[in-house]
């Protein structure tokens, strides 16, 4: 589990990372949050997609009959992880009050990013101020930030024995 420091180093990389990519959070969440989702666990940090003010019905039907949720199904407004306690989106970590004060008690369910990357690869209904041709930047900072947040959390690969 990632302790305070390792989630400030997060914070500050996803300030950035906001700030060099125009409207992430207009139409990218979902897009960002499975990116980094797969980072995530690709070092062995658990973490779960947050799907906000959707209609969990809709939802958990199309995750039951169809195993994914369908480019034609209603978007969520915001997409985030949830990583142990915090909460992650391209504008840095939260808390959940932090979370709650942004988006009050509206429908949150969280599921795996595996569920959620049919829906989050597709451009329907998704805000369109977010440029999809900023993948490749985010990709490359997102690997940067994870292999550096792997460090500071000491989970470097095996040495090798000297012969």
């Amino acid at each position: 589990m990632l302790k305070n420091k390792e989630f400030n180093f997060l914070n500050v990389k996803l300030v950035k990372l906001s700030e060099k990519v125009r409207n992430i959070d207009r139409g990218g969440c979902g897009i960002f949050a499975v990116e980094l989702a797969i980072r995530l666990k690709k070092i062995k940090i658990p973490c779960k997609l947050v799907i906000i003010d959707y209609s969990v019905e809709n939802y958990m039907e199309d995750i039951e009959e169809q195993g994914y949720v369908s480019p034609e199904a209603q978007k969520p407004t915001h997409v985030m992880l949830k990583v142990g306690r915090k909460y992650i989106d391209s504008n840095g970590v939260f808390t959940k009050s932090q979370m709650n004060e942004e988006f009050g008690h509206r429908y949150k369910i969280e599921i795996n990013h595996e569920q959620f990357i049919d829906a989050a690869k597709t451009s329907y209904g998704w805000n369109s101020a977010f440029k999809r041709s900023s993948l490749p930047i985010i990709k490359k900072q997102l690997t940067a930030t994870c292999k550096d947040l792997n460090k500071l959390c000491g989970k470097k690969g095996k040495k090798k024995a000297r012969s």
